[in-house]
């Protein structure tokens, strides 16, 4: 007990004695802490892979003394936060860095002085020149292909953006391929796919990188084989998609073995004479000599296929389209009488039938018949463009757009626009606000003869144009790496 008596004594005294000791260190020889400040103009980069990448910031300090800096960076989970532990690259004031991994990352700048640390953090996003943005294939005329590239940040950079195309994407990247008398371009999983050689070849690319991969030789196991567009081309377990060939006919691509294959299933040995797409899931095939349609689904496995049958015996199909709720609209006319119109419409064509099974495109058809007062502007070589977001569709006559308003029914006589060149093609961009229009005039003042024009669908009016930047504009889509 004395012991203990002792020690907690002993303790007070050395307790006393410290703080007397901190009380006369103290007195006059106060420091204030020396703070540290960093600033920047811009919170996030946008590099490119593999290219030296600068980002400097001002840093301040309030006293005086050494600093050091270190710079690191680490991949962005989906959260937001930093996936793994940082990695640093770099202890210079100023980062010089050549990022080599694509995707959201952050960086963060650590700042340190005798006093303590403040740390900076930037979000940078590394992308190849070709990972977003508007992919166009043209052709001139000596059938020499091009693919030109206007790349983004998102969508609306089309319309505000400050970039310029690339006008040989593809074949900058891979200057030993030549596209000979391309078809048609898409993409499936990771791939860029390009048919090229009048349909006889088709190139892939990497999707994000546009690095050539390998290339599929169409007839290598039949010798017919030769393809102009690819059908419901969607992301699939079992890494198949279909394409139209040359000859009429719906033919199987298989990306695992390499080969072309015929199509199997109920339509394998019909021919067709015009492809419609809706979505990704159905496309429509037309045989205007019969005056019939088959419509295939690629919503289950098998696909499924429907027949229109005998609805349209007798009748000029002149086009087709499907509205915002899948209903499909055929447009025909009177084979002694084109001056009479008739709109045949259907149910929705993707509804069920109990849990596995679907109507398909030619369910319930009601007619609506009117008669024109001059030959009707729309062809069988119109490419019908809907815009479910707006109820209307777009075609397009020459240097002529016409617009559509499919719940009125009467096809218009007057075009929307007339354009300073043959419209030949257009795509809706993601968000269904703009209209991407190919554009071929081949008496341009511009060395290159093809454009791409955007027309808003508030305004119907022309908000941006890309002259010079195709030759022949084939097909044009917007592009995105996910």
């Amino acid at each position: 007990m004395k012991k203990i008596v002792i020690y907690i004594l002993v303790s007070l005294a050395c307790l006393g004695v410290w703080q007397s000791c901190i009380d006369d260190e103290s007195v006059g020889a106060i420091r204030n802490l020396s703070l540290i400040d960093i600033e920047a103009a811009q919170d996030t980069f946008y590099v490119d892979f593999g290219v030296d990448s600068k980002i400097e910031v001002s840093v301040t300090q309030t006293g005086e003394g050494n600093m050091t800096y270190e710079w690191a960076w680490g991949a962005v989970n989906e959260i937001g936060g930093i996936k793994d532990s940082l990695e640093i690259i770099s202890t210079d004031p100023v980062l010089h860095y050549a990022f080599r991994k694509l995707g959201q990352f952050k960086v963060r700048l650590r700042v340190t002085n005798e006093d303590g640390s403040s740390f900076y953090y930037f979000q940078l996003f590394v992308r190849t020149p070709f990972q977003e943005g508007l992919l166009v294939l043209s052709k001139d005329e000596n059938n020499v292909g091009r693919t030109s590239f206007l790349r983004t940040k998102g969508q609306q950079d089309v319309i505000t953006g400050k970039e310029v195309f690339t006008v040989n994407a593809c074949e900058k990247v891979n200057p030993e391929i030549v596209l000979d008398n391309p078809q048609d371009i898409s993409w499936y999983t990771k791939k860029l796919l390009l048919v090229s050689e009048g349909g006889k070849v088709i190139h892939q690319y990497d999707k994000v990188t546009f690095d050539y991969l390998n290339s599929i030789r169409v007839d290598q196991e039949y010798s017919e084989a030769s393809l102009r567009k690819f059908v419901l081309i969607e992301d699939s377990p079992v890494n198949k998609s279909f394409a139209w060939g040359m000859d009429g006919k719906i033919w199987t691509v298989d990306y695992d073995m390499g080969f072309v294959l015929p199509s199997t299933g109920s339509f394998s040995e019909e021919k067709y004479d015009k492809v419609y797409f809706q979505g990704i899931k159905n496309a429509l095939f037309v045989n205007f000599d019969e005056s019939y349609l088959n419509h295939m689904l690629s919503g289950s496995f098998p696909n499924k296929s429907f027949a229109s049958d005998d609805i349209f015996k007798g009748q000029y199909i002149v086009n087709l389209m499907a509205d915002e709720g899948n209903r499909l609209h055929v447009i025909t006319v009177d084979a002694e009488n084109p001056l009479s119109v008739t709109i045949t419409y259907f149910d929705d064509m993707t509804a069920k039938v109990g849990w596995f099974d679907y109507k398909g495109a030619f369910v319930n058809p009601k007619k609506m018949s009117y008669q024109a007062t001059q030959p009707i502007t729309l062809t069988r070589e119109s490419v019908m463009l809907t815009n479910n977001t707006y109820y209307v569709t777009f075609y397009a006559k020459g240097n002529e757009l016409y617009e559509w308003i499919y719940k009125g029914f009467t096809l218009p006589e007057t075009p929307l626009m007339t354009l300073d060149g043959e419209i030949t093609c257009m795509q809706l961009s993601p968000d269904e606000k703009y209209v991407y229009l190919g554009i071929w005039n081949p008496g341009a003042e511009e060395e290159l003869k093809g454009s791409i024009y955007i027309l808003e669908m508030d305004t119907k009016k022309i908000v941006r144009e890309y002259r010079g930047v195709a030759d022949k504009p084939l097909k044009i889509f917007y592009k995105k790496d996910d």
